[in-house]
């Protein structure tokens, strides 16, 4: 390797390492991945009322084996099997009751077949909502404000080796039905007890937020994941 390659090989280094130290970042997300409102839930008659992406339309009602939809709230489980993507009655009445937060699990078993073979094989669709409120809670003055108070309080006061450091950490809050944090808690630490518990207490210092809403305009508890660290590609 020559003087000129040598040279180019630490410039290129210095690049990445700039330039990862600039990605680093942050997102905010209620706790959930796939929502699904209480309202879509109340008379629905089959699973495209409440979610209208299901495949029905490519599952012949004869390629059914089973659909088995459970409700789960506070840490119970309670479920009931159909035949088809039209539900029964047990499983419209637990749709009824379920509330804000609890997780739905939809499990459908069919046949379809291969193509190659002319076999008939089985097949799963497997799906998870989360029943959503009516409005999201909001950090008071909207997302713009909350990126200026995260970056004055935790990402500006971190040095540059601790964001080099951190490439995937999680944290977990909650805003409650006085639009106030607590139960701040550490999903994927940092791999650093230190900047947990500096990320844990400048959290704490968050100002009030608009608490999440039922359909009534009842507040409501909800819970965030904050995700900290290098954006991906460094």
């Amino acid at each position: 390797m020559n003087v000129i390659s040598i040279f180019c090989f630490f410039i290129w280094i210095s690049f990445s390492l700039s330039v990862c130290a600039q990605e680093f970042g942050f997102d905010l997300r209620p706790d959930y991945q796939k929502g699904i409102s209480k309202s879509a839930l109340v008379g629905a008659k089959k699973i495209k009322d409440f979610d209208p992406g299901f495949p029905s339309s490519w599952i012949q009602k004869e390629n059914y084996i089973s659909t088995n939809i459970s409700v789960e709230s506070h840490g119970k489980k309670e479920g009931f099997k159909g035949i088809n993507d039209s539900l029964t009655t047990e499983q419209q009445n637990i749709l009824n009751t379920a509330e804000i937060g609890s997780i739905i699990s939809v499990v459908v078993l069919y046949t379809s077949n291969n193509v190659i073979t002319k076999q008939k094989e089985e097949k799963r669709v497997d799906v998870e909502y989360t029943v959503t409120p009516f409005s999201d809670a909001e950090f008071i003055g909207g997302s713009q404000q909350f990126d200026r108070f995260l970056r004055n309080i935790i990402i500006n006061e971190l040095s540059s080796n601790d964001k080099q450091s951190i490439q995937s950490a999680q944290f977990m809050f909650n805003i409650n039905e006085e639009g106030a944090i607590n139960n701040i808690r550490v999903l994927h630490s940092t791999c650093n007890a230190f900047l947990d518990d500096f990320v844990c207490k400048q959290l704490q210092k968050m100002p009030a937020w608009r608490s999440a809403k039922n359909i009534k305009g009842e507040s409501l508890n909800q819970e965030f994941i904050l995700s900290l660290g290098s954006l991906v590609g460094c």
